[in-house]
């Protein structure tokens, strides 16, 4: 059986309720979805125009000399096995930004509204490495 794993379900819906998890991704049922606010979908789309073209030194200390190059672009993974398991799956998800580097190489951002901490970052760090994982393998997308 192959499973569709989704960047943001491995970090919330994973954090949230891992029965929950596992009943999407292997049953494909969903918890009841609430409406989000048209104001974070409209800050989402304000931050990705202003951030696009720019130098990432210009968005946040830290990450290394690049430009914003990639804004929200759908991704999947090639089919991802596990040795001795028969079962296999794909990341599939919508990153929000890419930036390629000054050396070549490419970072992925994921926008968050709220107050960044250690707990937060290590949470949302799964996110971001499935983006990684699918950018580095990919696959077809659907």
């Amino acid at each position: 059986m192959n499973y569709r794993l989704s960047p943001s379900d491995l970090t919330f819906l994973y954090d949230g309720c891992k029965h929950c998890f596992v009943q999407r991704v292997k049953h494909g049922i969903s918890q009841p979805s609430i409406p989000l606010p048209a104001i974070f979908t409209k800050i989402a789309a304000l931050q990705k125009e202003f951030y696009s073209g720019k130098r990432t030194e210009a968005i946040c200390p830290g990450p290394p000399p690049g430009i914003v190059s990639y804004g929200e672009k759908p991704v999947r993974s090639k089919t991802i096995t596990f040795p001795g398991c028969e079962s296999t799956c794909n990341i599939s998800g919508r990153f929000d930004i890419v930036a390629e580097l000054d050396d070549r190489s490419y970072a992925v951002f994921d926008f968050k509204t709220g107050s960044p901490n250690d707990e937060k970052a290590e949470m949302y760090g799964r996110q971001l490495h499935a983006y990684a994982l699918a950018l580095l393998f990919p696959g077809t997308l659907y």
